[in-house]
């Protein structure tokens, strides 16, 4: 089945006709917004803001002396660090000259900054001076073909060739080459939580076709201020970097990633801007920590009731306004929408946040292998748990086996080195997602995960494994879930992260460590937390085959700082299976026990 599009072409048509490549992009964002401050960091309490003109001017300067050193068309440039001023510099020195960006981060998989820079063979790399602290794990052997580093300060132990970024910033400037729309602009490594890392090849192009749709789908404006906390090496970042760079619009970099989010989106009185359904979902869990005495509680359910009753007439409640007002204030108080990508978002939390914080939150749903979105939802008719329709140019239809299938004309050039992944990643000229998916009743796009993501419990009947772990997660027993289908039993069997304070709030009691860790080991307990769990699966309404055979209990968090979840708040499933064999192991066991006695839980 083909879905049919929105009708955002005329909104493309705008966009001006003399920018084909990411070269003549940020000449034009040059002419336009020189005078705009565009980039902003903290210093202590208060932001430093720098304008386009500055940025522009670095990059000039910077792309002249990469090319005094011997960096030349096409060579690639490596980038080691956290989200700051340096990275958005060398992104524009590449696309000026020529040269092919390729950007890395701390993935879960320890050896992944450095495979993915020898993969691409970098020519040069810079690292900020937060991550020079890894520098012994990345050199104890040669990264093949690299000439240089680029760093900030001075360092008595890096044994390689360095410049520093300053020295850089005061080149005189060359003239800049002319570049073809086909020319490469970046290499894209996806996480390798699945074999090892791809590198995802982007031409100037698909680049600015990405950005092109996203200008013509998300409304961004000149008065808009976003946190730049996701990594800017995913296309999710990278593309709303430029879109704000193009409206003259301002990005503030987080000081601590997620953990200073909140704090930092208040002081910046940020309007807006990219963000993931797990940090979406964290917001929701702190707004939700606050509201725990029974007053509190009763009053935050009321006033929900109340917004959803005037939101279906037409209005909104100044009342449930009042008692909302305090988390809106949290957040700045100039909040007013997300765009949402990344992973599948629990409809519930997607609708609940728009009530609490009296924003629009506007799903997308994209891929790096096509510079970023496939489908959006109209911010005219925003319904949570869809994706929406396709973007303007790229069609997208449903296989028999229900995957999503996608053709675009922003579509990535091959995997680096890899073409023979392409090949087969292509069928019919439809390019496979390996997601999974249906068609609302509104004829939006609901993608319910990837195609490991789901139980095909009987013929015909497939359970989407991320919509479960939804559910059971408002359990209240537990703090998150992995769950895994055994597939000869025809079951699906869990792993519980438990802290020691949920613990407590189960027994009722204070626990030592030891106690804790007694608890979350026995069997009975084990027990009552299953059933609580299929309890609740029921009173959810959730359809036959989707409770829980057999769980084991952690009180291992499961968050991107242990490796369980990717950077986009991804589960790594190969990660849970590798670690938690053991316990998949036992729980195999027991369940082949009972079926042998003929005993059956469910």
């Amino acid at each position: 089945m083909l879905l049919s599009p929105h009708g955002w072409e005329d909104n493309m048509k705008t966009f001006p006709c003399s920018i084909k490549t990411m070269h003549d992009f940020s000449l034009y964002v040059y002419e336009r917004n020189k005078a705009r401050i565009t980039f902003g960091w903290f210093n202590d309490n208060e932001i430093k803001w720098l304008k386009q003109n500055d940025i522009h001017t670095m990059a000039l300067r910077v792309g002249s002396a990469l090319s005094g050193l011997g960096i030349c068309f096409g060579d690639r440039v490596g980038v080691y660090s956290e989200n700051r001023i340096e990275v958005v510099v060398l992104l524009e020195a590449c696309n000026l000259f020529g040269f092919i960006s390729v950007l890395t981060f701390d993935a879960s998989i320890s050896t992944y900054p450095k495979y993915t820079l020898n993969d691409a063979g970098v020519k040069c790399l810079y690292i900020s001076s937060n991550k020079m602290g890894n520098y012994n794990k990345i050199f104890d052997s040669p990264i093949s073909g690299l000439d240089f580093l680029i760093l900030n300060q001075e360092s008595r132990f890096c044994k390689m060739k360095y410049y520093l970024f300053s020295e850089l910033t005061i080149c005189p400037i060359i003239e800049l080459p002319q570049i073809d729309p086909e020319t490469i602009c970046t290499i894209c490594y996806s996480s390798g939580t699945v074999g090892a890392p791809k590198g995802v090849v982007l031409s100037h192009k698909a680049i600015l076709y990405g950005v092109k749709l996203t200008l013509a789908t998300v409304e961004v404006v000149s008065r808009d201020i976003q946190i730049s906390y996701l990594p800017i090496a995913h296309i999710l970042e990278r593309i709303t970097l430029c879109v704000y760079q193009f409206r003259g619009a301002r990005v503030v970099f987080s000081r601590n990633g997620v953990q200073s989010l909140i704090e930092d989106m208040k002081q910046a009185k940020v309007t807006g801007g990219a963000s993931i359904p797990y940090v979406l979902n964290n917001i929701h869990d702190v707004i939700i920590g606050k509201c725990q005495t029974p007053i509190k509680k009763f009053l935050l359910r009321s006033a929900l009731m109340l917004d959803s009753v005037c939101r279906y007439f037409g209005f909104c409640s100044r009342l449930a306004g009042v008692v909302f007002c305090p988390f809106r204030q949290a957040f700045g108080g100039e909040l007013r929408w997300f765009g949402c990508a990344g992973d599948v978002f629990d409809p519930e939390i997607h609708f609940r946040l728009m009530q609490i914080l009296n924003i629009e939150i506007i799903t997308v749903y994209g891929m790096s292998e096509f510079s970023g979105p496939i489908t959006v939802v109209p911010k005219q008719n925003i319904i949570p748990g869809t994706v929406g329709v396709p973007v303007p140019g790229v069609e997208v239809k449903l296989s028999t086996e229900n995957e999503v299938l996608v053709k675009s004309p922003g579509s990535f050039t091959t995997y680096w080195k890899r073409d023979e992944i392409k090949m087969s990643s292509f069928c019919n000229g439809w390019f496979r997602t390996g997601d999974k998916g249906y068609i609302h009743s509104s004829g939006f796009l609901v993608v319910t995960g990837r195609a490991f993501d789901t139980f095909r419990y009987l013929p015909g009947v497939e359970l989407a494994i991320p919509f479960l772990r939804f559910t059971y997660k408002k359990c209240g027993m537990i703090d998150d879930i992995f769950i895994t289908p055994l597939e000869e039993y025809n079951i699906l069997i869990g792993i519980v992260s438990m802290t020691i304070e949920t613990a407590k709030k189960i027994v009722k009691k204070e626990l030592s460590a030891s106690e804790y860790d007694e608890l979350i080991r026995n069997p009975n307990f084990r027990w009552e937390v299953l059933n609580s769990l299929n309890d609740h699966g029921r009173k959810q309404n959730l359809r036959d085959g989707s409770y829980l055979e057999s769980i084991r209990i952690t009180k291992t968090e499961f968050s991107t700082q242990t490796g369980f979840l990717t950077l986009t708040g991804k589960q790594r499933y190969h990660e849970f299976i590798e670690i938690f064999q053991p316990e998949i192991l036992d729980m195999k066991q027991e369940i082949s026990n009972k079926f042998q006695k003929g005993i059956n839980t469910k």
